[in-house]
Formats: C-alpha cells, sequence, structure tokens
C-alpha cells in the first residue's frame, strides 16, 4: 500500500480519506486551510477602476483585463503591433512576480476589436510559446474594446 498525504485549499474543516487504484490519499485539517490572495501590481498597469492587475492564491495566478499601455510612460501606442508586444511584456512581468514563468499558463484569453488584430496576436503568441506541443489554451474573441484600446488579455496559470 502507498500512502500520500495531499495539500488541498478546502472550505470545510475534515480528516479526508481517498482512494484511487490502490493508492491512499490523506488530508488533514491542518492542511485544509484557504489561501491568502496576493495582489501583484505590475509597473505601467493599471487599470481606471480599483481592480488589481493579477492576484495569486495558493499555486493559482489570475488577472483582471491586461492591456498594452506603454510600460514607461502608461500611454497608449499609436500602433496595434506595440500594444500587443507590451501585453506579452506585462505576462512575462505578472508570471515573474507571481514566482512562476510563462510556461506555467493554462489558459489565455485573448479580446480584439477587429479579427485582423489575431495575426498580430500570433506573431508575439509564437515568440511566447515556439513550441506547438507546448502551448497554453487560448480563445480570441472579437468584441468591442474600452476607447483606445485594440487588444486585451486575461490569463489563468498554475505554479
Amino acid at each position: 500500500m502507498v500512502i500520500f498525504f495531499v495539500q488541498q485549499y478546502c472550505y470545510f474543516s475534515l480528516v479526508q480519506y481517498i482512494m484511487i487504484n490502490e493508492i491512499h490519499y490523506y488530508t488533514t485539517e491542518s492542511e485544509c486551510k484557504m489561501a491568502k490572495r496576493e495582489v501583484l501590481q505590475v509597473k505601467g498597469s493599471h487599470h481606471q477602476n480599483p481592480i488589481p492587475t493579477a492576484v495569486k492564491i495558493g499555486n493559482m495566478v489570475f488577472t483582471s483585463a491586461i492591456i498594452g499601455s506603454d510600460p514607461e510612460t502608461g500611454e497608449m501606442p499609436e500602433k496595434v503591433e506595440d500594444e500587443v508586444a507590451n501585453l506579452f511584456h506585462y505576462i512575462r512581468e505578472i508570471m515573474a512576480l507571481a514566482g512562476g514563468t510563462t510556461d506555467d499558463i493554462a489558459h489565455l484569453h485573448v479580446l480584439v476589436s477587429d479579427a485582423e488584430y489575431k495575426k498580430v496576436v500570433n506573431v508575439e503568441w509564437l515568440k511566447m510559446f515556439p513550441d506547438e506541443n507546448n502551448r497554453p489554451a487560448r480563445h480570441t474573441t472579437v468584441q468591442k474594446l474600452r476607447e483606445g484600446l485594440r487588444v486585451q488579455i486575461e490569463l489563468t496559470a498554475v505554479l
């Protein structure tokens, strides 16, 4: 018999026992703790509303809508290519701040105001994720965005 102790985040205080394929997993009350939310702010990436750029809870990272403003000035670039390059810069910054890398990203949700911008996103996407067998899931939606924005991204990562 193989025994493993599994740490998980629980909404209750119970000792649990799980048996899967003759492997026994235990969790104890001391292991069942809610993780604290850690707010991650990245220079240049600010929201108009009181919303953090990203949060880390346990080994999970979630972002709000990331926009491609200039990291130094906070202004939106004139060229969509620069806007998208800035977005991918922020993705790297957020993941580093969270203690991970872009290899930890599980899913990206990309919003574009024009379907043609998907081609621009793909340029940076392929730079960040060149291995077709090691890319996160991605969904792109064409949608009206806040004035001045052409592309925004949200991500979920597991560290």
